[in-house]
């Protein structure tokens, strides 16, 4: 078949995307549906790709979807297939018909030649690699955690859902995790989401009863990651890895819910997720839960990070957890400006009743021209009517407030000292 006849053909057979199927557009999809089968021309492939997800003809659609699976048992067809599919969904309308279709040639049986039976999806997966970069195995993973979540129907949903629920496969742990890390910005940002398919599915819980995700979640005996379990790209934080894994421990009643580390970076994450957990929109056992975490951090870099966030940020939920569980930090010498930031008066008034402690370290500090927090004390003093521990700032000596210029805004002019 001469390449302007397949051009013809595939036109022909786009057509099919409309309302209704011509026979003429039916014939050219059974004909380029037969080339599929030893033709791998890329053109090709996606006019097959875009007439099993988009057309409405559901013919067409089904016989498209037929051709795509005869040939979807070999691991590089099906990654080209996964490809052509990424780029169908960005048709505007077509992310959950894609979406769907995809979930059902990942979840057919793959062929295996011993042992129990396997999906395509554990065999993409888990198998050998392909040589093509796109797309990658969290990212077909990622795609499917959605597809359970918001898009496809029983019975494929159940099945879907079983799978998450079960799953030890790494990629799909780690979509799941990410996926409850977004939920969780979209529980602190928006609350409770209480209308509309979609936005009630987005929740992580309906009412004080687990939402989809959070039931997986719970059900799920390989979930939370550690920390280490999941690869940081370009080195940036484990923000949404320590986020996750602290607040899955805490939905689960884990004893240890704080991960083992004596990173400070990672500390200071436990306290966000900590705080967190207390501002979403939750069952109150989950908030209290959180709360409970706050007052029992052990000694460590994870209490010297709520002790930080408490007096140096004025975090009020930071402030009330140290206050209530009387934490300090381990540093003696801090523990004047401690005291003094949280508005703990009468112990801060028996540890150094003359102030000379808060004056000498508030000294130091003072030396050092980045240190951002001098704002943060005068503040607090002015609020409990207190004098500042800071020495006062010198001002320019007479000899160099002379004019150096002619702009209104020069030293000696006005607009300075």
């Amino acid at each position: 078949m001469g390449s302007r006849m397949r051009n013809w053909m595939q036109q022909r057979a786009l057509a099919a995307i409309g309302p209704t199927g011509s026979r003429l557009s039916r014939w050219a999809t059974t004909r380029l549906c037969e080339r599929l089968r030893t033709d791998d021309d890329e053109d090709l492939l996606d006019a097959v790709v875009g007439i099993a997800c988009l057309s409405a003809d559901g013919w067409a659609a089904d016989e498209a979807m037929h051709a795509l699976d005869a040939r979807c048992d070999d691991p590089r067809f099906l990654q080209r297939v996964l490809v052509s599919m990424l780029e169908a969904r960005m048709v505007p309308g077509g992310w959950h018909r894609v979406t769907r279709r995809a979930a059902a040639l990942l979840m057919a049986p793959a062929p295996t030649t011993a042992g129990p039976p396997v999906t395509r999806l554990a065999w993409y997966l888990d198998g050998p690699a392909v040589p093509a970069t796109r797309p990658g195995r969290y990212e077909v993973a990622s795609w499917l955690v959605q597809a359970t979540l918001y898009v496809v129907d029983d019975p494929l949903r159940r099945t879907l859902v079983d799978l998450l629920r079960a799953t030890g496969q790494p990629d799909l742990l780690r979509a799941l995790q990410a996926e409850f890390y977004r939920l969780v910005g979209k529980a602190r940002r928006y609350g409770s989401a209480t209308s509309g398919n979609e936005v009630t599915r987005a929740s992580l819980w309906h009412g004080t009863r687990p939402a989809p995700l959070t039931g997986i979640v719970l059900a799920n005996p390989h979930l939370p990651l550690e920390v280490t379990d999941t690869p940081q790209p370009d080195d940036r934080p484990p923000y949404e890895a320590v986020v996750s894994r602290v607040l899955i421990a805490i939905l689960k009643g884990r004893p240890d819910p704080l991960p083992a580390t004596a990173s400070e970076q990672v500390a200071s994450l436990v306290v966000t997720a900590l705080l967190f957990g207390v501002d979403l929109w939750a069952p109150p056992d989950f908030v209290d839960a959180c709360q409970r975490a706050l007052r029992a951090v052990p000694p460590g870099p994870v209490r010297e990070a709520l002790c930080d966030r408490a007096a140096l940020f004025g975090v009020a939920e930071a402030r009330a957890a140290v206050v209530d569980a009387g934490l300090l930090p381990a540093d003696e010498r801090k523990q004047p400006a401690f005291l003094f930031l949280t508005g703990q008066w009468a112990a801060y008034d028996r540890l150094d009743p003359d102030g000379s402690r808060l004056r000498a370290w508030c000294a130091k500090q003072a030396a050092q021209p980045s240190w951002p927090f001098r704002r943060r004390f005068e503040e607090v003093a002015a609020a409990a009517g207190r004098a500042s521990p800071f020495p006062a700032i010198p001002r320019p000596s007479s000899g160099s407030r002379r004019s150096i210029g002619s702009w209104v805004t020069d030293y000696g002019v006005g607009g300075h000292f």
